[in-house]
Order: structure tokens, then C-alpha cells, then sequence
């Protein structure tokens, strides 16, 4: 069945419904709107042919011409605003970017240099400051001082905080470096923001390329690029682990992979009793891969760098290592060697393997 809309407009137009229109009389039976509207058109026809005729003048070819090119003139006009607006919103960018660049300068030109000496507090706020080279810092958390450092070099000391960087080109002898417990950070000209917690150091670098010194040594150096991040463990993290890789390949009879990280621990800064105890376990390695001098040397090394007043279960090993490493060779420097074991642990978990080994030989 045809709308209502297409039925009006085809059956009401003509002011009067003469009937005999299967579709219509079918929608009018169905429509109560179109019901109403078709028993009030008489009524409109009757009033509107008692109505005047209206004298319809026909507009001058002037006047219409005149407003066709008016309107002509808004379109041009139109279209030329369409067409300049990328060069406007350009031109405003533009003047936008040179309003800033010399906002920043100025603002550069009212922030004094700060030297050797100096120290930003981010606990109420972020503080921001400027390095005699005009690298411009910005301290979001924590405590940063400039300290005294050598000639072309401006150091930054990070105890703990979130710092950023913007470093500009520097002249060939010239760098910024920021220090942390954990790290130095190298740059001659990038953007580059240091965060240090008790987790570490994390350098992300946004512009150029950053030299990350790991401290504690035995690390190597790394670079990181645009885009990309690197965290640097602490150094007592990072000797942990390396003991703890040594222990698990010792553990596995893997002698040879333990000396790896041995090695690289007691490349780092220890304390004698840490220094002693990776001696001790490096000879443990170099014993098991048939190497028995090199042990022998640093069973002894170790030995001598504890302290006396101290007894450790590694060493109580050590020293019964090196006992029988040498009795191997010469029985009487072995006995010897248990006989020492016995002086230095006479309550050891191997003293009665000592005085056994100790008794059945002569010391020389």
C-alpha cells in the first residue's frame, strides 16, 4: 500500500476526491488521518476560490541579473578563503613557532648558568636550570648537585629522582655526563632523561646517542639510540647475580661456564671477604677443569685475604682443597696443609679428615 505522503499528492491536489479509486478508498478505510484530511478539502477549496487573484509581476531582468551576481561574488569570495586556509593556519603556525623560539630564548636569557656547586630539590615542584654549556635540566623528582669535575666536562650527581636533558651539539672535548650509583651517562648533544630508584638506572633517549658506563666494574659500555631504553642494575644486584650464576654451574659439575662469571665478579669493586670468596670459588672451577696450580694459587689467595677472626664454611673448603690438591703431588706439603686446616678450624665440619691426613704423612 502506497504512504500517505504519495497518496496526498496524488489524489488531493486536485481539491476534490470524485471517488472510484480502488488504492485510495483502500488507504482511506486504513488511515484515520488521511480519513480526516479528505472530509476537510471541500471545505479548503470552497475558501480558497473565494479569494482575489493575485497580480503575479514578474522581477526585471536587472534586478535578477543584479542578484545573480551578487551571488556569484559571495561564491568566488568562498572559494578563495577554501583555497588560502592551509596557507593561513601555515602562517599562523609559523608565527606561532617564532613567538615561541623567542619566548624560549628569552626565557633562557633570564635563567643564570649554574656551575659546580649548585643543587636542585624537586620536593616541592619541578625545578628547571641551565649548565654553563646551555644545557637545559629539568628535575621532576629527588635531588640533583653539579659537582666539580675535569676541564670540558659538566657532571651532574643523580643520588635518586627523574631527571631530563637537553643538551645542545657541543664543541669536540666538551660533555655532559650524569652519575649515579649505578651508572655514568655520557652525551655530546641529545635529549635524554635518567631515572634512578632502588631498582636501578633507566635511560631513555628521545634525540642522538648516550654512552652508559655501568659502575661497579666488569660491565662493559653500552649505547643507546632514539627511541630506545636501557636499565642498568645496581652493583650489589648485579655481583649477586653473578654469584649466583657461578654456584648454579658449579652445582652442575659445568666448571668451565662458571669461570665466566667468576671472573667478571672479581673484576668489580669488593669488599676483601667478597674478593676472597670469589677466589676461593674460582679455584673451585679451575680444580674441576684439571687446571690444579692455577687452584692451588687461588685457594692460597684466598685464604690470605680473610681475615683471621673469620671462618666461613667456603673457606673451611678451600682450605681442605687446597690440602688435597696438594697431597696429590707431594704428600708431605699436603700434610702440611691439614695441618694448618687444623690451627686455623680446629672445630671445622673436615677437622677429624685432618688429623687423619695430617697423621699419616711427615710434614716437611
Amino acid at each position: 500500500m502506497s504512504d500517505c505522503a504519495s497518496i496526498r499528492d496524488r489524489y488531493f491536489g486536485r481539491g476534490t476526491l470524485d471517488g472510484g479509486e480502488p488504492e485510495l478508498e483502500a488507504h482511506l478505510a486504513a488511515c484515520e488521518a488521511c480519513r480526516l484530511a479528505a472530509r476537510g478539502l471541500p471545505v479548503v477549496s470552497a475558501a480558497l476560490a473565494k479569494l482575489p487573484p493575485l497580480e503575479v509581476r514578474a522581477p526585471s531582468f536587472d534586478a535578477i541579473a543584479g542578484a545573480a551576481a551578487a551571488a556569484a561574488r559571495r561564491h568566488r569570495w568562498r572559494a578563495r578563503l577554501r583555497r588560502a586556509r592551509p596557507f593561513f593556519y601555515t602562517g599562523f603556525a609559523v608565527a606561532a613557532a617564532a613567538a615561541l623560539v623567542v619566548a624560549i630564548f628569552a626565557a633562557r636569557a633570564r635563567t643564570p648558568a649554574v656551575g659546580p656547586g649548585a643543587r636542585l630539590d624537586a620536593t616541592s615542584g619541578a625545578r628547571s636550570a641551565v649548565l654553563e654549556s646551555g644545557a637545559r635540566v629539568r628535575l621532576d623528582s629527588g635531588a640533583v648537585r653539579v659537582v666539580a669535575a675535569p676541564r670540558g666536562e659538566e657532571r651532574l650527581l643523580l643520588e635518586a629522582g627523574a631527571l631530563s636533558l637537553e643538551v645542545p651539539k657541543l664543541s669536540l672535548g666538551r660533555a655532559v655526563a650524569v652519575y649515579t650509583p649505578d651508572a655514568e651517562v655520557r652525551v655530546h648533544g641529545t635529549r635524554f632523561q635518567v631515572v634512578r630508584d632502588s631498582k636501578g638506572t633507566l635511560i631513555s633517549v628521545a634525540e642522538g646517542l648516550v654512552e652508559v658506563r655501568p659502575s661497579g666494574g666488569g660491565r662493559a659500555p653500552l649505547f643507546v639510540g632514539p627511541g630506545e631504553s636501557a636499565t642498568v642494575e645496581p652493583p650489589e644486584a648485579y655481583r649477586r647475580d653473578l654469584r649466583a650464576s657461578a654456584l648454579r654451574s658449579l652445582g652442575r659439575g659445568e666448571f668451565a661456564a662458571a669461570k665466566v662469571p667468576l671472573e667478571l665478579l672479581l673484576d668489580g669493586e669488593l669488599t676483601p671477604e667478597e674478593q676472597a670468596e670469589g677466589q676461593a670459588l674460582l679455584a673451585w672451577s679451575l680444580a674441576g677443569s684439571g687446571d690444579r696450580r692455577g687452584a692451588v694459587a687461588r685457594y692460597r689467595q684466598a685464604l690470605a685475604l680473610l681475615p683471621a677472626t673469620q671462618s666461613p664454611l667456603w673457606a673451611e673448603n678451600a682450605c681442605a682443597g687446597l690440602a688435597l690438591l696438594l697431597e696429590q703431588e707431594e704428600p708431605a706439603e699436603g700434610a702440611a696443609a691439614w695441618s694448618q686446616y687444623l690451627r686455623r678450624f680446629p672445630r671445622g665440619v673436615h677437622a677429624s679428615l685432618a688429623r687423619t691426613r695430617a697423621a699419616s704423612q711427615p710434614e716437611p
